[in-house]
C-alpha cells in the first residue's frame, strides 16, 4: 500500500530542499561575481550562436528575451538582431505576482524595478498576450539535464512558464558552471524544453 508523508515529514522535505536551493544559489552567485567581463562576454556570443541557429529560432514570429542582470548570460545582440529582422521582440514585465510580456521598443525606453530588474514601460499598446509567443529565452541561476530550472526564489518565471501554450518552446540559457546533474526541486518549479550553454 502507498504510503504518503505525514504533514510533519513533508514540511521537513520541504525545509532541506528550500535550504538545498539557497545554498546552492548562494555558491553559484559567488562563481558569477567572479567570472571575468571578458569571460561573460565571449560565452554570452557564443550562447547567442548556438540559438540563432536553431530552425525553431529562424521560424519564431514572436520571440521573449530578458535583460540581463549581472552575472547572466548577455543576449541583447541576439535580441537587437532579432527585432532588425522584423521578429517581434518582447521583454518581461512584473504585474502583481506575474510576468506579462510587453513589445520591446527602445532601451531608451526601459524602467528599473525594485528588484533592480530592466523592464518595458507599461503602455497597453504594447502588451502581448502569452499565446502569442513562439519561444522564451528564460534566465537562471542553474539547470540541470532534465531541463530542470533552479531560479532566483521569486516564482515569477516558474507561474509564466506553467502557463505557457505547448507550442512555445522555452530555452533556458546559461553558463557551462551552472550546468548540474541534478538539481534539488519542487513540484512548482517548471522546466525547460531545452538549455543552452557555453
Amino acid at each position: 500500500m502507498l504510503k504518503y508523508p505525514s504533514n510533519r515529514e513533508a514540511s521537513r522535505l520541504k525545509n532541506s530542499i528550500h535550504q538545498e536551493k539557497e545554498k546552492l544559489r548562494k555558491r553559484i552567485k559567488v562563481f558569477l561575481k567572479e567570472l571575468s567581463r571578458e569571460e561573460k562576454e565571449r560565452r554570452s556570443k557564443l550562447i547567442e550562436k548556438k540559438i540563432e541557429s536553431l530552425v525553431y529560432f529562424k521560424l519564431a514570429k514572436v520571440i521573449m528575451f530578458y535583460w540581463p542582470l549581472p552575472g547572466e548570460p548577455d543576449v541583447r545582440g541576439l535580441m537587437r538582431r532579432a527585432k532588425n529582422s522584423g521578429k517581434v521582440v518582447a521583454l518581461p514585465l512584473i504585474e502583481k505576482d506575474s510576468l506579462v510580456p510587453y513589445k520591446f521598443t527602445s532601451s531608451q525606453e526601459l524602467r528599473v524595478n525594485s528588484l533592480g530588474v530592466y523592464q518595458p514601460p507599461k503602455k497597453k499598446e504594447l502588451r502581448l498576450a502569452r499565446e502569442e509567443l513562439d519561444l522564451v529565452v528564460v534566465p537562471g541561476l542553474a539547470f540541470d539535464k532534465e531541463n530542470q530550472r533552479l531560479g532566483r526564489g521569486k516564482g515569477y518565471y516558474d507561474r509564466f512558464l506553467k502557463n505557457l501554450l505547448p507550442k512555445t518552446l522555452k530555452i533556458g540559457v546559461a553558463f557551462s558552471e551552472q550546468i548540474f546533474e541534478r538539481l534539488p526541486f519542487s513540484l512548482q518549479d517548471e522546466k525547460v524544453d531545452l538549455v543552452i550553454w557555453a
